[in-house]
């Protein structure tokens, strides 16, 4: 479901609601329409990108961690010229609890475990919850780059990504 209203001087602003099975390929779908519908509200590519990866994290973690294969993932967006929205649903999965509190970032030598510290570090505001035995990821963004210690109603604290090199923010 995509409604589509018009704001006036050209400007739109766009609320959807998608959910698809639980699967690899359901992370790409689920971004790619996310970011359709950003470019749709009329943000450029570069405000995009942020909220494409921290949105990439949140599906992957639902789809991985949060949801048994083929359960629903349920992506909503609501998103204008200057502000947007994402919420990621999944329905849990047996011994995965939903993840509480600032993210606490992995030893640089692991693989793994950087999700939520990316979300935190990209979105103005990053907050987990249960939600009907599963996790509701809200994330919220404004367009125009402001650095994130200027932004307004941060919930959590920016946490600085591992990295050995000064020239690379994560590694």
């Amino acid at each position: 479901m995509v409604n589509v209203r018009d704001e006036g001087d050209g400007k739109v602003a766009v609320t959807a609601r998608v959910g698809v099975p639980a699967s690899p390929p359901a992370t790409r779908l689920l971004v790619e329409w996310v970011a359709s519908g950003l470019e749709l509200a009329g943000w450029p590519r570069a405000a995009r990108s942020d909220v494409v990866l921290a949105v990439d994290e949140a599906v992957q973690n639902a789809v991985e961690h949060g949801s048994e294969p083929e359960a629903p993932v349920v992506v909503e967006l609501d998103a204008d010229h200057a502000r947007a929205r994402v919420t990621v649903r999944d329905l849990g999965r047996r011994g995965c609890p939903t993840p509480v509190g600032v993210p606490v970032a992995p030893s640089p030598h692991s693989i793994r475990g950087r999700g939520r510290v990316i979300m935190v570090a990209l979105a103005d505001d990053a907050r987990w919850h249960d939600c009907d035995d599963g996790t509701e990821v809200a994330l919220r963004f404004t367009c125009g780059g402001a650095a994130p210690e200027a932004r307004p109603g941060r919930h959590q604290e920016r946490v600085r990504p591992p990295s050995t090199r000064s020239d690379c923010p994560v590694t």
